[in-house]
């Protein structure tokens, strides 16, 4: 059996070691049976004092979460949450969506955690598709176009429905709720086992319907922990955190990390250039984690120069693709700060990730080696085989961490990414070395297939990333009657006034077959983005497509992109 947490709380920086169990026949070493709940309390216990979150003008330390959280959970209880059922978490990050989500743990209710962009229609369906018991919704961009959405929503799903709760901040005023006088520290952990589920999640990917991906907290806990020990972090590390706490990246290396830690959340609603640069400065932020397209973002704002920057020892970029060039600037942006790369996915929450004892070039060129009691291999789906160091192919992983599978109540089931010997499939494209670190290469459902010839988008947005005056570029396939697909490529520029689309192509026509060559480049001020910061390829894809047609309508090239 694993080792249980003592109610004393976990020591980080000293792993716990433990008996080996036996899992599908493979050996796992340094696993615990903790639950979130348990987690969280071993913060309170080691920490009481110390503040957990900073949100606005507030700061509350580990014992106001956890009276807060009581509080929360009695008047749950009290409207008929039960152990087991689905509610969902509806808002956007504030201190009031962490003591929710640690009140329906101590219940041992599970949340569903939900992107707090929906609109009526994605909402509905999300509700739909999770069999929600229960909604609490907060402030989000819906609500505040329209105060009946929950109402609506709630009433389009079904008898299952049971009930709103309301969790906007000017509802609740945690601060208020402090002072009521119901500060008696109340232990509330219910009956709950390591492998119940601990919560739900959306895929953040592009297929046309969500899937709702299950949890348990097993896999959170003991990928938190392991986040936590290759970050180094201690109880004195302050994360600056904007990334959406419905995701699992900032759920597993941030939020549950802080309970393994004790460290600070520096919170912010959503993500802002400006805002996590004067909350850097006023907080003196020790990690800030993100995708690359945040840091792009930041330091092409106005405010970067006008902000310090120099407390950060630590940048992890998780979520996304990252040239060498795109890392080069980030590193030169902030020197003070170490740089690690994540990967990993909402049904196998964090990978791998780099090791502070990796060289700047190896972090700027993979993402480093699996986490530990993960195993990644290159699979080959052709000759149905694990592939060597060196070879190409898509990036399967096996392990505690993975998902309970997809869950659904309408109709037809998603289709299992986990194969039968327990492999996910990621669906990414990769390449292994032969010490084990992976370089993630793009998408598998991304490659262009150009008159037979098959073409990596990365590889060749990697290229254009030589080019000085880019700063950020992908690159789409889209529809060709005869080759079956063309290439386009989108850029964003840092330089406009030094761009030159002829000088570009006579750098890629060293570097890079004919047939790579995009037929057409187009300028963007900005790439569409996805809630979590990633950029939507889907709709930059259709974008481009309709670019090429309307703005190249002269183009002797232009008849290979008529529908």
């Amino acid at each position: 059996m694993c080792c249980k947490c003592d109610h004393g709380g976990i020591i980080p920086g000293k792993y716990v070691q433990c008996e080996a169990e036996e899992m599908e026949g493979r050996e796992l070493m340094g696993l615990i049976a903790c639950t979130i709940p348990e987690l969280f309390d071993g913060a309170v216990r080691r920490f009481a004092q110390k503040p957990a979150v900073i949100y606005k003008e507030d700061t509350y330390t580990w014992r106001d979460l956890d009276v807060l959280s009581n509080m929360m959970a009695k008047r749950f209880a009290d409207k008929g949450i039960a152990r087991g059922e689905r509610v969902g978490l509806w808002s956007e990050n504030s201190a009031t969506w962490i003591v929710t989500f640690v009140a329906l743990q101590k219940l041992g209710a599970v949340p569903v955690l939900l992107n707090s962009n929906y609109k009526e229609r994605e909402l509905v369906q999300v509700m739909r598709i999770s069999d929600l018991c229960w909604l609490c919704y907060g402030n989000t961009p819906g609500l505040k176009m329209d105060e009946r959405l929950p109402q609506r929503a709630a009433s389009q799903v079904g008898a299952g429905m049971q009930g709103l709760v309301d969790i906007r901040e000017e509802t609740l005023e945690l601060r208020s709720m402090l002072g009521q006088g119901e500060g008696k520290r109340e232990r509330i952990l219910g009956e709950q086992n390591c492998h119940d589920l601990a919560c739900m999640l959306f895929s953040s990917g592009t297929t046309i319907r969500p899937k709702c991906v299950q949890h348990t907290h097993y896999s959170l806990v003991n990928n938190a922990i392991a986040t936590a020990e290759r970050a180094n972090m201690t109880s004195d590390d302050r994360i600056c955190m904007s990334q959406p706490l419905f995701h699992v990246f900032a759920l597993c290396a941030s939020l549950l990390t802080s309970f393994y830690c004790g460290l600070t959340l520096c919170l912010l609603s959503r993500f802002s250039s400006e805002n996590i640069l004067y909350w850097i400065e006023r907080h003196r932020c020790t990690i800030l984690n993100g995708v690359p397209t945040n840091f792009l973002c930041m330091m092409s704002s106005e405010a970067f120069h006008h902000f310090k920057t120099d407390s950060l020892r630590l940048l992890t970029i998780g979520g996304d693709t990252i040239s060498e060039s795109q890392y080069e600037c980030i590193r030169e942006a902030f020197p003070a700060a170490h740089i690690l790369r994540n990967y990993g996915l909402t049904e196998g929450c964090n990978l791998c990730n780099s090791e502070y004892s990796d060289s700047p070039r190896t972090v700027s060129r993979c993402v480093g080696r699996p986490y530990p009691n993960i195993e990644v291999k290159i699979w080959e789906a052709g000759e149905q085989r694990f592939l060597p160091a060196g070879k190409q192919g898509e990036i399967v992983a096996r392990g505690y961490n993975l998902m309970q599978g997809y869950f659904s109540r309408l109709g037809e089931q998603p289709v299992s990414a986990i194969d039968s010997d327990g492999w996910l499939h990621t669906g990414d494209l990769g390449v292994m070395d032969e010490e084990g670190r992976v370089s993630v290469v793009g998408r598998i459902k991304d490659i262009i297939i150009r008159g037979g010839e098959n073409i990596t988008p990365v590889e060749i947005g990697r290229e254009i990333m030589r080019y000085e005056p880019v700063l950020s570029a992908r690159v789409v396939g889209v529809p060709h009657p005869i080759l079956g697909e063309e290439v386009i490529a989108c850029l964003m520029l840092d330089e406009p006034e030094s761009y030159c689309e002829e000088e570009l192509r006579s750098m890629l026509k060293v570097r890079l077959a004919k047939y790579k060559i995009p037929v057409f480049f187009l300028v963007y001020e900005a790439f569409p983005l996805m809630p979590n910061g990633k950029v939507d390829m889907r709709a930059l894809r259709e974008d481009a497509w309709a670019k090429a047609r309307e703005q190249h309508k002269e183009d002797e090239r232009y008849h290979v992109l008529r529908k």
